[in-house]
C-alpha cells in the first residue's frame, strides 16, 4: 500500500514537472516570436537615417497669418542651420511615424474618372533639404529649391512606389497630376524627383505610394516639424533650438524634442511592451519549471538511496548514477517539449497578425527555446544527480528500508 502511494506520488511530480515545461516552452516561444519581430521591424529599411537625425514640433499662434508664420519658420530654420555642427534644417507639415497622413485624391491629364472613384495619395508638404535631412534618398531628377515658391510652376516628388503604381513602365520625370480636393485643387503639378520609398504612417505597414509638395507653395500651417541633420550633441541641439524659437518670437512652443530613434521606438510602444511582458512571464515560467524539477529529482534520490547504494557496491561507476538521473530529467524535458511545441505554435498561429515577417514555425526560435530550456535542465538536475554519484553506498545501505 505504502509503495503505491509513493508510485502515485512519483507520477502525479513528474505529471506536474511535465506541465510546467509544457508552460515554459509555450510562454518561450511566444516571447522568443515577440522579440524576433521587435526586431525585424527595427532592423527593416524605413527609408529614414536615424544617425544624427533630431526632430522637434514647434507651434506658432493660431492668429498669427500665413505670411506671418512663414517668416518666423523661415528665420528659425536659417538660424538653426547656421548653429555649429548643423549640417541641414528643414521642415514638413505631418511628421513621420505619427500614425496618420493626409491624403487626396489624384486626377491626371487626359483620364476622365469620377472623383469618387479617382485614386487616393498621401501628400507631404516639405521644405528643400527636407528629404536629404531625413536620409531618403533621391533617386532621380531634382529635389526642391528655394525658387520653387507660390507663383513658379507647381512641382512635386513622388516616391518609387508611387511612379510604379501611376506611370508604370514610363519615365516619371516630367509626368503631371492633379489633386482633386484642397486649396489648389485641379492645378497640374509637374513630377521633378523620384525619392526611395520610406514608411510613413508607422513601421508595420508597407511604404505607401505618396508624394511631397514644396511647402511653399501650398500654404502653411500653425505646427510644423523640423528635421535637423548633424553632429552636434543632441541634448546642446535641443537646448539651442528652444533658445532659438524663444528668441524669435516668446509665443512659438515646441514639443517633442528628441532624436529621430526615439521617434522610432514610441511608435513600436505596444509591440516592444508585448515582448517584454512575454519575456517575463516566459522567466518566471523557466524559474518555476526549474525549482519544480530540482524538487523532483531531490526527492528521487532521497527516496532511492539505497537502491543508488546497491547500484554502486556491485560495481555501477558513480557516473553512470548522475547520468541515469539527468536522464530521467531529460526525458521528462523531451515530454514538455512534445506537447508544449504543438501548443506554442497553435498559440502563434492566433496572434499572427501580432508578428511582422515571421511565422509561428520560426525555426531559430525553436532552436532557441530547445537551448534555453535544456541548460536549464541540466542547471536544475545537476545538484540532485551530482549528490546521488557521491553516495557513499555502505551509509546508504545501513539505513532503514
Amino acid at each position: 500500500m505504502r509503495g503505491s502511494t509513493v508510485r502515485t506520488r512519483s507520477w502525479m511530480s513528474r505529471g506536474l514537472v511535465i506541465s510546467e515545461v509544457v508552460m515554459c516552452t509555450v510562454l518561450l516561444m511566444v516571447a522568443g516570436v515577440f522579440l524576433k519581430s521587435v526586431q525585424h521591424l527595427r532592423g527593416q529599411e524605413s527609408g529614414y537615417r536615424e544617425q544624427g537625425l533630431l526632430v522637434a514640433e514647434v507651434a506658432f499662434p493660431f492668429e498669427y497669418g500665413e505670411d506671418r508664420r512663414d517668416q518666423l519658420i523661415e528665420e528659425l530654420r536659417s538660424r538653426v542651420e547656421a548653429l555649429p555642427g548643423v549640417e541641414i534644417a528643414a521642415f514638413s507639415h505631418v511628421g513621420q511615424l505619427s500614425g496618420g497622413a493626409i491624403e487626396f485624391r489624384l486626377g491626371f491629364p487626359g483620364q476622365l474618372t469620377k472623383e469618387s472613384e479617382a485614386p487616393t495619395a498621401p501628400e507631404q508638404r516639405v521644405s528643400p533639404g527636407f528629404l536629404a535631412a531625413m536620409g531618403t534618398r533621391l533617386l532621380k531628377g531634382r529635389d526642391f529649391s528655394a525658387a520653387d515658391t507660390d507663383p513658379s510652376t507647381p512641382v512635386a516628388i513622388v516616391n518609387e512606389r508611387f511612379a510604379a503604381r501611376f506611370f508604370p513602365g514610363r519615365e516619371p520625370i516630367g509626368q503631371k497630376f492633379f489633386q482633386l480636393g484642397g486649396s489648389r485643387a485641379g492645378e497640374p503639378m509637374e513630377i521633378v524627383g523620384v525619392v526611395q520609398d520610406s514608411k510613413w504612417v508607422n513601421l508595420r505597414d508597407e511604404a505607401p505610394a505618396m508624394y511631397y509638395r514644396p511647402y511653399a507653395q501650398q500654404g502653411g500651417t500653425p505646427v510644423v516639424r523640423f528635421a535637423i541633420r548633424g553632429s552636434a550633441d543632441p541634448d546642446v541641439l535641443a537646448a539651442s533650438l528652444t533658445g532659438l524659437a524663444q528668441s524669435i518670437d516668446k509665443r512659438v512652443s515646441l514639443n517633442n524634442v528628441l532624436p529621430f530613434s526615439e521617434v522610432v521606438n514610441r511608435s513600436l510602444l505596444i509591440e516592444r511592451l508585448v515582448a517584454q511582458v512575454s519575456v517575463a512571464f516566459a522567466m518566471l515560467a523557466l524559474l518555476i519549471a526549474a525549482v519544480g524539477l530540482y524538487g523532483v529529482l531531490a526527492y528521487a534520490v532521497a527516496r532511492r538511496r539505497r537502491e543508488i547504494g546497491v547500484r554502486i557496491a556491485v560495481g555501477a561507476s558513480r557516473a553512470a548514477v548522475q547520468w541515469m538521473f539527468l536522464r530521467e530529467s531529460f526525458v521528462l524535458l523531451a515530454a514538455g517539449l512534445a506537447i508544449g511545441f504543438p501548443a506554442a505554435i497553435l498559440l502563434i498561429r492566433l496572434v499572427s497578425s501580432m508578428l511582422y515577417g515571421l511565422g509561428p514555425q520560426d525555426p531559430t526560435a525553436i532552436a532557441s527555446v530547445v537551448v534555453v530550456l535544456a541548460f536549464a535542465t541540466a542547471a536544475a538536475s545537476f545538484v540532485p544527480a551530482r549528490r546521488a554519484a557521491t553516495l557513499d553506498p555502505i551509509v546508504a545501505l545501513r539505513e532503514e528500508p
